[in-house]
């Protein structure tokens, strides 16, 4: 796992409360988002904090994307969620391409398994589309 800055405390303190497989489907969501924006200097340096109690990553730095959250919740402990604005077709965008790769929610979510490996090109993606968003129109 490659090393990104350290988390907010308030987004360690939540991430602490899950499940350990939950933790550490996080860490390795958290890598690959920072990976696609370390690879893209349109994205910049990404922020991380609590939005709706939840761990989100904003582009503060360029301005280029809309904030995409993480979230587990006991009502449905075998998951963790990717969020992302609900008013954009950027879900339908990663469900074109990807579609069994999440349990999708809406237009606003898509849902990992706990229990499975993690698509990390799917998240990618997701995190790409997220983070440039402001960009693409």
């Amino acid at each position: 796992m490659t090393m990104w800055p350290e988390l907010p405390k308030d987004v360690q303190a939540v991430v602490r409360s899950w499940p350990s497989a939950a933790q550490s489907h996080f860490y390795t969501l958290r890598d690959i988002l920072w990976g696609v924006a370390a690879a893209d200097p349109a994205i910049g340096h990404l922020s991380e904090a609590l939005r709706w109690g939840e761990p989100s990553f904003l582009t503060k730095q360029s301005g280029s994307g809309t904030t995409l959250r993480i979230s587990w919740s006991a009502k449905h402990p075998d998951d963790i969620g990717i969020y992302v604005i609900c008013r954009t077709d950027m879900l339908e965008q990663v469900r074109s391409l990807y579609p069994d790769s999440f349990r999708y929610v809406g237009t606003r979510g898509a849902m990992l398994s706990l229990n499975s490996d993690i698509p990390e090109d799917a998240v990618a993606f997701c995190g790409q589309r997220a983070f440039t968003y402001h960009l693409s129109g």
